[in-house]
């Protein structure tokens, strides 16, 4: 059975870009990765991959699934299907930044695009990590997303007064009130901050925002 399965792997998958024939070229690169290619791919919208039914996953396996602009240096996990799965839609977004399963080019062009569709045959454990790293970057992404303009306000001004309250930390102390016969200092002349306070501020803050970018709104 194992041996019929190795034989027949390249009869597995299929693939439908919307709006076009399905395809089953597929074109084995190892023993267990294959690959489509996607003509246009700066025109596609969603696309299906799919098991054909003729062959079976081996026991305790199935596909992960990936993209890649050219020059196919970098591919991006999408999703998974397997045995329980056989199906998984996805979308192509040619933009220059994207969520969830989406994909993104690193610049819009008007140029005609050939991208590949990766097929791997992989142990379910470790798709299901892949899965689950996947789905941590795209609630990170979310989160991200939905900072509103009141959001960035309230951060600007805790910035500003974290700024203020630390470089007042280092002021002396205020200066007795002036005799009266002698002129009082001008504003500028009272409190003077070195630069590097405002170094080390910018330092500290910086740090902080590495370790919890929502340390400000604690």
């Amino acid at each position: 059975c194992d041996l019929l399965v190795l034989r027949h792997r390249h009869n597995m998958f299929g693939l439908l870009v919307a709006g076009r024939l399905p395809q089953t070229n597929l074109q084995q690169v190892s023993a267990n990765a294959f690959t489509f290619q996607i003509e246009d791919a700066q025109d596609a919208n969603h696309l299906v991959v799919f098991m054909l039914g003729t062959v079976p996953f081996p026991e305790g396996h199935g596909g992960s699934i990936y993209f890649a602009w050219p020059p196919y240096t970098s591919f991006q996990f999408l999703g998974h299907i397997t045995n329980t799965k056989p199906s998984a839609v996805f979308r192509l977004k040619n933009r220059t930044s994207g969520a969830g399963i989406d994909v993104h080019m690193d610049q819009q062009t008007d140029t005609k695009i050939v991208a590949q569709i990766g097929i791997s045959i992989e142990p379910l454990a470790t798709i299901e990590q892949k899965t689950l790293q996947m789905a941590a970057t795209v609630a990170q992404t979310s989160a991200r997303a939905n900072i509103t303009v009141a959001d960035m306000l309230e951060f600007g001004t805790k910035m500003c007064q974290n700024l203020v309250d630390y470089a007042l930390s280092f002021t002396p102390s205020p200066a007795p009130a002036p005799s009266p016969f002698m002129p009082a200092p001008a504003p500028h002349q009272q409190q003077m901050i070195p630069v590097a306070t405002l170094e080390r501020w910018f330092e500290n803050f910086k740090r902080k925002l590495q370790m919890d970018p929502y340390f400000w709104a604690k």
